[in-house]
């Protein structure tokens, strides 16, 4: 289940509902996984320890119970604006996965591999070694500099996501690797 805290919240705050949750999750042994995604916000924190701190607790509390496995994904800069909840809330003391560090990041083969299955899908094109990506007309549509400028990238939303983005909307893909980069001239 994808939920936010104020859902969360909102599920377990009566005698009802958490007879209700609990039937659910008894039901379905220990194959309730939560998911809070970005849990305090996408880019700016929007953490409040008097009315999150308590969410957090029940949360801890059907995870020590087995019930349930919590994941949840929050975004660096959003990260170091709310440390102090990760450093002390006990929740944040499980098993933790930095997807952002050197052990994880995408090599530039991996992000090519992703960039040439979004240019043969979207795009319908295929690699030219000396050229870049040319459409099934031969026409170029992104040059080989580009392609490089892009698979050296690594964006804060993420280079998948960012990838996506590029070559499903027009506009962005138009800004070639300037998308990518930051780098746009004003409109």
């Amino acid at each position: 289940m994808q939920l936010t805290l104020a859902e969360w919240d909102n599920m377990t705050n009566t005698k009802e509902k958490k007879d209700k949750l609990e039937d659910t999750m008894g039901s379905r042994a220990e194959n309730l996984v939560l998911l809070f995604d970005d849990i305090f916000g996408e880019t700016n924190s929007i953490y409040n320890r008097e009315k999150d701190t308590p969410i957090l607790d029940k949360i801890h509390a059907y995870v020590c119970k087995g019930n349930i496995k919590v994941i949840i994904t929050i975004r660096d800069t959003v990260k170091r604006q709310c440390q102090e909840v990760f450093d002390s809330h006990r929740l944040f003391k499980s098993d933790f996965i930095d997807l952002s560090s050197k052990k994880y990041l995408l090599s530039q083969e991996e992000k090519n591999t992703i960039l040439t299955k979004y240019m043969k899908t979207v795009h319908k094109s295929d690699f030219i070694e000396s050229k870049g990506y040319v459409d099934c007309n031969g026409d170029l549509i992104l040059k080989n500099d580009e392609v490089w400028n892009i698979t050296w990238e690594n964006p804060v939303k993420g280079f998948p996501l960012v990838v996506y983005q590029f070559v499903h909307n027009n506009k962005y893909f138009k800004l070639g690797s300037k998308f990518l980069t930051g780098q746009q001239k004003p409109c």
